[in-house]
């Protein structure tokens, strides 16, 4: 089985039992719940020698307001989102490498862990207003990675 292939029908195994649906075009996962849509995607190097995760989420009242602020000019884009080594401030963590198939299957798992220890979360406090509310009105100006 190609790398590729094997990595994503391993991260599938996981992440469908919690809603997700495989986007192979996007190389992502999407799941849409109560009116917003989480996206744990993947950055992909040349000859799938390595990748790296990102968390984004669509926050449909978010994206309520700016469409109607923006009206033409709107473009669906995440509301909130980081890629992994921003968000668990350890670059070295962020990118894993995919070059044997067991590599791959390594890197499956550990981003399986990831999606379970810290991922979950995340979705959770980036579509709970009250959380944004605080993270960005309590300290102005300050540069935010949610």
């Amino acid at each position: 089985m190609d790398r590729k292939v094997l990595f994503f029908a391993l991260i599938n195994e996981g992440l469908e039992k919690e809603g997700f649906k495989y986007l192979k075009s996007k190389n992502a996962f999407v799941k849409k719940e109560q009116g917003n849509e989480y996206i744990f995607a993947f950055d992909l190097w040349d000859h799938f020698y390595m990748v790296e995760s990102k968390l984004n989420v669509l926050v449909g009242e978010v994206e309520k307001i700016k469409k109607k602020a923006w009206g033409k000019l709107y473009d669906k884009f995440v509301t909130v989102g980081r890629v992994k080594s921003y968000l668990v401030g350890k670059p070295s963590e962020g990118q894993v490498i995919t070059d044997t198939e067991e590599n791959v299957r390594k890197a499956a798992k550990g981003e399986l862990e990831f999606y379970s220890s810290f991922a979950k979360g995340y979705y959770e406090r980036a579509t709970n207003y009250k959380y944004l509310n605080d993270r960005l009105n309590n300290t102005p100006g300050e540069e935010l990675y949610l």
